[in-house]
């Protein structure tokens, strides 16, 4: 995802501040993400830092509350998209993400990380384990009247899932090492492979490259 990132930071200017979120990987590898998060963004030039919130306290503390407010660009990582609601909704911590973005920050999310800011998200039974989640209950609606469906090309089971609730929202089903990239009412798609926008039983293919006007 390196030229994708390296585009998005390229549009904020000189010596970007990146928060890295591994909230979704608490109970799992949340130091691993951060790592690799960190590393990454440095790599590309920005300034990064990793915010270990990994519980709802975390995301009340003050002192996190401001780093997630002068962010430049906020990355939520993959895990279990129930943690991230467990941490974040209606929290200090997502109210500066609300401010963030109001200030023009840019917020992206991977796998859990994309699939929380729609209006709903998938969330793990306990039978699904660690496989995909089959769940939908609502998200933090940061995607008004959207749902991410990620690993479509992975995923078994990403076109039932994606049948059950597109009649309650868009879809947007994205294979992996790709991204969508939403700016002004367009979204663009980035990567490797290809999205899918499904809006009730139609579904519109996006390759690479391929820019949608979502009002048109």
């Amino acid at each position: 995802m390196a030229d994708i990132d390296r585009e998005i930071l390229a549009t904020i200017g000189p010596s970007p501040r990146v928060v890295i979120l591994p909230t979704a990987s608490a109970g799992e590898n949340p130091e691993e993400w951060a790592t690799w998060g960190v590393g990454h963004f440095l790599r590309l030039g920005a300034r990064s830092i990793a915010l270990m919130v990994l519980e709802r306290s975390d995301a009340e503390e003050p002192e996190n509350v401001e780093q997630i407010e002068r962010a430049d660009l906020l990355y939520i990582s993959g895990g279990k998209p129930a943690r991230l609601l467990e941490a974040l909704e209606g929290s200090p911590l997502w109210n500066g993400f609300l401010l963030a973005r109001h200030e023009g920050a840019w917020l992206m999310g991977c796998s859990a990380g994309a699939m929380v800011l729609g209006d709903w998200t998938l969330v793990h039974r306990p039978e699904d384990g660690d496989g995909t989640p089959t769940a939908w209950q609502p998200g933090l609606g940061m995607l008004q009247g959207m749902a991410v469906v990620p690993h479509f090309d992975a995923w078994s089971e990403a076109e039932a899932l994606t049948s059950q609730i597109a009649g309650a929202c868009r879809v947007f089903g994205i294979d992996e090492d790709t991204a969508v990239l939403l700016e002004r009412g367009h979204a663009r798609v980035a990567g490797r492979g290809v999205a899918r926008f499904i809006e009730g039983d139609a579904w519109h293919l996006l390759l690479p490259g391929q820019d949608l006007n979502l009002f048109a």
